[in-house]
Order: structure tokens, then C-alpha cells, then sequence
């Protein structure tokens, strides 16, 4: 789901002291947008557009509150603007933000609480948009499910803003005040507001072009990205400021005041940018133009006061909605995800339309609340020391709940790592066997031959929560995209046995600590030959090598693959290559990398690797997992004999590799693992008590330490039968 923007609540009213119905229209319009978007994704594709429209009316009503307070008095007073804007959007966040805590503590299942928790810390003080463009552009959070808060990343863009705009505000009027002085002729300080003004915008625009082309994950969260959006409807505050009569005049002419002309245009083009823009486009870039502009004209061509569209702008429930708007973006996203998870699925169009009208409901309990209870209190809340301790504090409670999860869900996890420690025998590495005490836990359950009850059973000694970080990442040792190379060396560090080249992506990583903990018993040396996102067996694509994000990637891997061939090919120590990869990801440009790997590359990096004479071995990838982050599909099917399971004949499919390696005519040895996944028509995500994958992909620690007794033995079979062939 792609998460909504937050109105920012401040005054519209007009310099008359009316109501600006056009914008209060636009506020409904666009929390409307995003709502309907959320609950109905497919009923309107591009409503998260709505996030646009709000920064337009957030940039034009701070500045033109801005511009007031200076006419009026000279001056900014910045700590007393933010001490405003604390007291009025501060309360209900917290309020929000407590009630999702207790929910995550209370209702959802452990594995939620920790995303949960730690995203409302930072929305706390108003950083979530830089905690989620981390996210967005990490390989391991790229699964990753909605949480209760993760709208709250687009008031922590406009609060950011807030905070340095009255800054920015004010250092210019300062210079203009200091080159009257020098020049001994005074500018109105507009002037200088619209030049800097300008200037910001246009940067703040090629920056956002720039960044969502090449990273466009990263910029839809990048307050940088949306500084222009803030900053058109920050111009047209100054203009209005500066020229006044001239905008009246404007907007008296008969066909914008009679026919309503420029209304129409502006909706309407807020309407097509919702409905065509697609979920693909690079956003916000300048495809954001559609529905910035269309907010624009709404507010530039203002509500005439003669025109067929008066009554319905100013119809009560369209302005009621505004009213509400900053409310109901605050509840109503905690209420559709707490759906889902009750739920387990989207809601058809009767429930969404309940969900919505309770959604209002709540919207109007809170407005009414953060309208009432600040007056018992007025003379302590009106004090700035009161309103920055209060933000303040509030914050020091939520980062410090955070930094307890955090600590409660260590200890968690430590507690279940002690269950890794007994999955592989030390001494000889062997696996179980029929009536070792280990012989149904984990992959043992599938393939030591006992009779195991309850195989697929989800017991109340699973741990979900530790399950959902189960990644043992500190051994994974994996050249990070950032990185040019990193390497480590694992198992015995004598080699006396030999030594394996692990080669391939995080899939390769996951098996990592479990080769490291058996290859050791048995005197081989393990030396990680691993990338994010590459298998090592990438070829040029001459087409992608494009300065984009995704062909910057493209290219890297290349190159890091190329490399890592190379070296293992001419180090004499090497003695065998074992290589695995997320063979769904590589086989579609759709998942992961840009494009797809073809049985002729494949054939073509093995031929590299077979002409040094090396032994290759290739690990069979998992099952698919449909997507799905499994630990948390687990803690909504705790009730399902073999829950989260999936058809084996659409999650498995080996076939690129197997085609690549026929195409090679290498001999390569081939360890499949599917039965320790799968029987004759079913693959399981929790399998003798252990949770299988930790996410939506990657196989956890503790499965792979069952699994690798069996795999390991197969890997050495075949390392000997082709040792000197």
C-alpha cells in the first residue's frame, strides 16, 4: 500500500476573515482521493495524488500566515510559530500514535510490534519519511507489509518544512532589510521571498526529476522531492501578498466569476492525474506537475462568488470533510490496516464503505476532542515552554517504548537461538535419523524418515516475532549495493578438506551460517563470494548499461560478478564452486534486477568456471512463498493445519537453472531440495516446528541449519564425484 500525505490543519480563512471555501473543498477532494484509494486501490489507481494536493495547501496557507505576521509586525517569531503549530497538529498525533501502541501491545500477534513500535518513535518526531525511504531501498525491508503509521511519513515532510521555512523566511528578510541599507532604496521584502522563493522551487524540482529516475523509491519519500509542491502554493502566497487588488481583479472577470472556468479546470485535472497517472510512473518527478497545478488553479481562480458551482464547493458535507481532513488521514489507516489483519483480506465494497463511514466517525470524535480539551487547560497550553515540553516528552516516551521493544524482542530472539545450537550434531555433521530426539524438528521432520506428527502444525512454541528476524545477517558477509567487493571466509580456517567458493545473492547469504557452523566440523574452508541482488552469473546487457538506478545496478553486478569469476577461477586454494540464487528474481525483470538471466548466460558464466577445472555444485532455490512476509501470514492463519502453505505446482519451478545448466554441457552437480519443502502437491511455510522463511523470500537461520546435515552431505557427494574428473 502506498501510504497517504497529512493535511497540515492551519487557518483558511481569507484576509476578510471568510471562509475559503475552495480550499476546504480541495482538502475533501483530496483526503477523499487517498482514502477511497487505500480501501479501493483499484477503484482509483492514482489517488495517492491526494498527497500532492495537501502540499500545495499546506505551502500557501503557512506562507500566507507567514506573510501576515511580517506585514503585521515586522518580523517572524519562529518559536512562536512552532509552538502554534505544536498545539494544533501535535495532540491529535499523539493521541493516534498512543492508540496505535496499545493496539500493537495488545491486539496484533508479536510479529507486527517491532516495525510497528519503531516507526511510531520516529513519526513521534516527525522522521518517518527518512526511516521509510531507508526501508524502501533495502533488499531486506523490500517485502516488508503496511504498519499503522506508515502515513505519517508525509506530515513528517510538511512538519520539516515548517521548521525551516520561517527560517528561510526570515534570514531574507534580513538580507533584503540589509541591502535597502547599502543601496538606499527599498524593495518591498516580497520581492526578495518570491526570488528565493523561485529559486528553491526550481531546485527543489530538478532535484525531484533527477532522484525518481534514478532512485525512485527512495525519492517518493525524500522531503527534497516535494519542496517545489510546497513551494508552488508558497508563490502564489507571495504574489497574492504582493499584489492583491491585481489577483482580485483576476479573479472578477466574467468568465472565471460567472462560469467558473478555472474551478473546473483545476478539479479536473486533479481528477485525471488520480485516474491515468498509473502505480509505474516516476513519482513525484515532474508527472506530479498534473496534480500540483490542478490544486493551483483551485486556489489561484479562488471561489467567485457568482457561478453554478458555489453551492456544491460549499455544499455542508464537501466542507465538513475539509474540516475533518487532518483527522480522518490520522485514523483512517490504522483502522483499514487493523482490518486487513482481522480480516485477512481487502475489503469488498459494502465493508469499505462501513470502514469509511466509521473512519468519519472517529475523524469527528478526535477533531471535537482536540478542539475542547486544550480550552480546560488554555493558560498552561498556551505557553511555548509547555508546548515544546509536551513535544518533547511525548517523543522521549515513544522512542523510549521503542529502545524496550527493541530489547523484549532481542531477548526473544536470543531465547530461540538456542534451538539453532542443537540442529546440527556437532563432531560429524550428521544428520538425523528415526528416533534421534531431533528427527521431526525443522527439515529433519521431512527427510530423516520418521513418522512425525503434526508436521505442518503452527504449535504455541513458535515464536513468530523471532522468527520474522531470524536472519543470522552477521554471518552473511554480502557485498552490500553501495560496496565494490567484501568477502569473508567461513568453516574450517585450515581447509584441511578443501576449500568451497560460495558464489551467488542473499540467498546464498541464508545458507551462509549453517555451511559456516558444518563445513567447520568437517575441515572445509568457506569463502564468500556473495552480492545483494546478484547471483553471480550475470552478462552484459549493453541496452541497461544506462545511468538509471536500476542500471546502475545492473551494471555493478555486472562487474562484481565478472570479478568474482574471475578470482575463483584462478585461485589455485579453490578447491569446488557452490552457487545458489533467487532463481524467481533473476528469471523476471519484474522481481529484483532489471533484467532477466537466460539459460545462455547461465551456460556462459558456467563454461567460465568450468574451464578452470573446479568441481560446481548448484543448491536448488526454495519454493516461492507468493510474496507474502511469511511470519505474518502465520499470525493470521494460527488456526490452518499447514497454514500459509502454497501449491507446489505454482511456487516451484527449477527450470531456468536446470535449462542453464543442460545449455552449458557442464557437468554440475545438482542438490535438490524440494522434498524438504514440499510433498507430491504442497510446499509448507512452517515445517516440523520451525518457521521456514523469515520473510517473503529468505529461508530463516534456524531452517537452514535443519536443512544443511542433508544438503551439505549431497554437496560433498558431489564435490568428490567430480574432484579430478
Amino acid at each position: 500500500m502506498t501510504a497517504p500525505a497529512l493535511p497540515a490543519e492551519v487557518s483558511v480563512r481569507q484576509r476578510g476573515g471568510g471562509i475559503l471555501l475552495e480550499v476546504q473543498a480541495l482538502r475533501a477532494v483530496a483526503v477523499l482521493l487517498v482514502v477511497v484509494y487505500h480501501v479501493w486501490p483499484s477503484r482509483i489507481p492514482s489517488g495517492f495524488i491526494g498527497v500532492d494536493v495537501f502540499f500545495v495547501i499546506s505551502g500557501f496557507l503557512i506562507t500566507s500566515h507567514l506573510l501576515r505576521e511580517v506585514a503585521q509586525t515586522g518580523t517572524i517569531r519562529v518559536t512562536s510559530f512552532w509552538a502554534r503549530r505544536i498545539r494544533r497538529l501535535l495532540p491529535a498525533s499523539i493521541l493516534v500514535l498512543g492508540i496505535c501502541a496499545v493496539l500493537l501491545w495488545t491486539v496484533y500477534p508479536p510479529v507486527f510490534r517491532w516495525p510497528g513500535i519503531e516507526q511510531i518513535a520516529f513519526a513521534s518526531f516527525y522522521g518517518l519519511n527518512w526511516l521509510l525511504a531507508t526501508n524502501a531501498v533495502d533488499y531486506l525491508h523490500a517485502g516488508d507489509s503496511a504498519t499503522l503509521v506508515q502515513h505519517f511519513w508525509s506530515l513528517s515532510v510538511e512538519e520539516q518544512f515548517y521548521f525551516f521555512w520561517p527560517l528561510i523566511l526570515l534570514a531574507t528578510l534580513f538580507l533584503s532589510t540589509r541591502l535597502a541599507l547599502q543601496k538606499r532604496r527599498r524593495r518591498a521584502p516580497e520581492t526578495y521571498v518570491m526570488i528565493v522563493t523561485t529559486l528553491i522551487v526550481a531546485a527543489s524540482f530538478a532535484y525531484s526529476v533527477v532522484l525518481s529516475h534514478y532512485r525512485p523509491a527512495f525519492a517518493y519519500f525524500d522531503t527534497g522531492t516535494r519542496v517545489w509542491e510546497l513551494g508552488l502554493g508558497a508563490i502564489f502566497a507571495v504574489v497574492l501578498s504582493r499584489w492583491p487588488d491585481s489577483i482580485d481583479r483576476l479573479r472578477g472577470t466574467s468568465v472565471l466569476a460567472r462560469g467558473g472556468i478555472g474551478l473546473v479546470a483545476g478539479f479536473s485535472l486533479i481528477g485525471a492525474s488520480a485516474l491515468l497517472i498509473g502505480p509505474d510512473v516516476e513519482f513525484p518527478g515532474w508527472v506530479a506537475l498534473f496534480p500540483t497545478v490542478g490544486a493551483l488553479i483551485v486556489i489561484v481562480v479562488g471561489m467567485p462568488e457568482v457561478s453554478w458551482l458555489r453551492p456544491l464547493v460549499a455544499w455542508r458535507p464537501v466542507q465538513y470533510v475539509g474540516d475533518i481532513s487532518y483527522e480522518l488521514y490520522l485514523v483512517h489507516w490504522p483502522l483499514l490496516v487493523t482490518a486487513l489483519v482481522v480480516v485477512g483480506h481487502r475489503p469488498n465494497w459494502w465493508q469499505g464503505a462501513i470502514l469509511i463511514a466509521v473512519a468519519i466517525v472517529a475523524a469527528t470524535v478526535v477533531h471535537r476532542l482536540m478542539h475542547v480539551l486544550p480550552q480546560l487547560w488554555h493558560a498552561l497550553w498556551a505557553r511555548r515552554r509547555v508546548a515544546f515540553a509536551f513535544a518533547a516528552v511525548s517523543a522521549a516516551i515513544f522512542c523510549t517504548a521503542a529502545i524496550l521493544t527493541l530489547q523484549w524482542q532481542e531477548s526473544r530472539a536470543s531465547a530461540a537461538a538456542s534451538v539453532k545450537d542443537e540442529l546440527i550434531h556437532t563432531g560429524n555433521g550428521a544428520a538425523p535419523t528415526p528416533g534421534d530426539p531431533l528427527a521431526c524438528v525443522g527439515a529433519a521432520a521431512m527427510l530423516s524418515g520418521a513418522e512425525c506428527a503434526d508436521r505442518f502444525a503452527l504449535t504455541d512454541s513458535v515464536d513468530l516475532a523471532a522468527a520474522a528476524t531470524d536472519l543470522d545477517r552477521a554471518n552473511w558477509c554480502l557485498t552490500w549495493y553501495d560496496q565494490d567487493w567484501l568477502q569473508c571466509e567461513r568453516g574450517d580456517p585450515t581447509g584441511t578438506s578443501g576449500t568451497i567458493a560460495l558464489l551467488g545473492d542473499s540467498h546464498a547469504g541464508a545458507l551462509t551460517g549453517a555451511m559456516d557452523t558444518y563445513f567447520r566440523q568437517l575441515g572445509w574452508k568457506v569463502i564468500t563470494y556473495t552480492r545483494f541482488g546478484c547471483s553471480g552469473l550475470e552478462q552484459p546487457v549493453p541496452a541497461l548499461s544506462v545511468p538509471t538506478d536500476d542500471g546502475k545496478s545492473w551494471d555493478d553486478c555486472v562487474k562484481w560478478a565478472q570479478r568474482a569469476r574471475a578470482e575463483i577461477a584462478s585461485r589455485s586454494d579453490i578447491t569446488a564452486v557452490v552457487f545458489t540464487n533467487w532463481e524467481r528474481s533473476k528469471g523476471s525483470p519484474a522481481v529484483g534486477m532489471p533484467a532477466r538471466l537466460t539459460p545462455q548466460s547461465i551456460a556462459t558464466s558456467l563454461e567460465q568456471l568450468g574451464s578452470a577445472g573446479k568441481p560446481l555444485v548448484y543448491v536448488e532455490d526454495p519454493p516461492n512463498t507468493g510474496g507474502v512476509p511469511v511470519p505474518e501470514c502465520l499470525a493470521g492463519e494460527t488456526a490452518s493445519a499447514a497454514p500459509c502453505s502454497t501449491r507446489r505446482s505454482e511456487s516451484y519451478d527449477p527450470s531456468l537453472m536446470r535449462d542453464g545448466i543442460a545449455y552449458s554441457g557442464i557437468d554440475v552437480g545438482y542438490v535438490s531440495t524440494v522434498d524438504a519443502y514440499c510433498d507430491a502437491d504442497t510446499c509448507f511455510a512452517v515445517i516440523g516446528g520451525v518457521v521456514v522463511y523469515t520473510d517473503d523470500n529468505h529461508i530463516s537461520d534456524t531452517w537452514a541449519r535443519s536443512l544443511m546435515p542433508y544438503i551439505g552431505s549431497e554437496i560433498l557427494e558431489d564435490i568428490e564425484a567430480r574432484r579430478g574428473a
